[in-house]
């Protein structure tokens, strides 16, 4: 009986300690918070920015980072970026985990020639988030990921910030997920954008001024952050705080819906916009005419811009809206991507008609 229990307590033991040797310990592994991705004489170049939890603030056993750098960047080149992974891998002493990577920077210079061949890795391998934000750099991604802000201790923590939910809170950023940007490189109904990401040294901070605009999977152009505004309005987003002004005023935007509708093979853009007036005026009441005449400014502005953005998005031939499959459901019928952007609509009417009403801002 006692030999029985012996045995069992050996064989216990043992699956336990067998169990255990798989347990890969954390001050062994190097945690890899964002990855930018360049050209190189090789083919590529992958920077991999990566944590030293010992140094943030929040992990720190002396309850503070220090003032040094939380963080270090790992790179290396291959034929791709598979290829550079490994290398990079094999130069590190420590295993390599992106369970926490959440930003992916491209270069405009790789964008322009085409991300497919990228993103493919990404999409592929389990150890990467396929929720991970995509943006582009000017210049290569490593001067944004050497950039340690103000404001966090990391620059991939302030992408995070700026592009989840709680950091966009403005129509001038639209941010976009990996699987978002493969998917609509990919399908015919819509193309897609990215964020430029800026680095700037003297706020120690990051500017997103611009959004690159994509025809399937390579750069094309560019909007302005005024025309970012005006795409998400088109896009029929849920509204974000917004205030708009014409050459007479300024308006906060309160409510917006946007429609869309075809008929006759043209393009119907109807959008109704409640907002209030916000200058500087001292004037606490508008009479009935002077609120008709500001909403016909602010019809007039908002309709020569929308008019303008869809003009720059007909002559790059980019749908980042998705006019592309409103149209098919339309037509009842499948084209190619390349026929959409090509022939199609670049030269589709469109009309754009923009209702305001507007109420009487409440004066304390």
């Amino acid at each position: 009986m006692r030999k029985s229990v012996f045995a069992m307590l050996v064989l216990v033991l043992s699956n336990l300690l067998a169990s255990c040797s798989n347990i890969k310990q954390i001050n062994h592994t190097t945690f890899v918070t964002a990855i930018g991705v360049d050209k190189s004489e090789k083919g590529v170049r992958v920077y991999a920015l990566s944590a030293i939890p010992g140094r943030f603030g929040a992990l720190s056993s002396s309850g503070g980072g220090g003032d040094k750098n939380p963080n270090y960047i790992l790179q290396a080149s291959g034929r791709d970026i598979g290829e550079a992974l490994f290398e990079m891998k094999r130069k590190n002493s420590k295993d390599l985990n992106f369970g926490q990577c959440q930003i992916i920077l491209f270069s405009e210079e790789i964008s322009k020639q085409g991300l497919n061949p990228y993103l493919d890795v990404f999409m592929r391998r389990e150890q990467f988030r396929i929720t991970s934000w995509i943006a582009i750099t000017k210049g290569s991604p490593d001067k944004v990921l050497q950039l340690q802000p103000k404001v966090t201790e990391s620059s991939s923590d302030y992408l995070v910030n700026m592009f989840s939910q709680a950091g966009s809170d403005t129509y001038e950023v639209l941010p976009i997920y990996l699987y978002e940007f493969f998917s609509y490189a990919s399908e015919p109904d819509k193309t897609p954008y990215a964020m430029y990401i800026i680095p700037d040294p003297k706020e120690a901070g990051l500017q997103q001024a611009e959004l690159a605009l994509f025809n399937e999977d390579k750069l094309v152009g560019k909007l302005t952050s005024r025309e970012t505004a005006m795409l998400q309005m088109l896009q029929n987003r849920k509204l974000k705080p917004t205030t708009i002004t014409t050459s007479k005023r300024s308006y906060q935007l309160l409510e917006q819906h946007t429609k869309t509708t075809f008929r006759s093979n043209k393009l119907f853009i109807s959008t109704k916009m409640k907002a209030e007036i916000t200058d500087a005026s001292n004037q606490s009441h508008f009479s009935e005419s002077q609120l008709k005449e500001a909403e016909e400014d602010l019809s007039d502005y908002m309709e020569k811009q929308l008019t303008s953005l869809l003009d720059s998005m007909q002559s790059m031939h980019v749908d980042p809206v998705g006019y592309g499959g409103k149209y098919r459901l339309y037509t009842k019928s499948s084209f190619e991507r390349k026929t959409w952007l090509d022939n199609v609509f670049p030269k589709m009417p469109f009309t754009v008609k923009v209702t305001v009403e507007l109420r009487q801002a409440t004066r304390y």
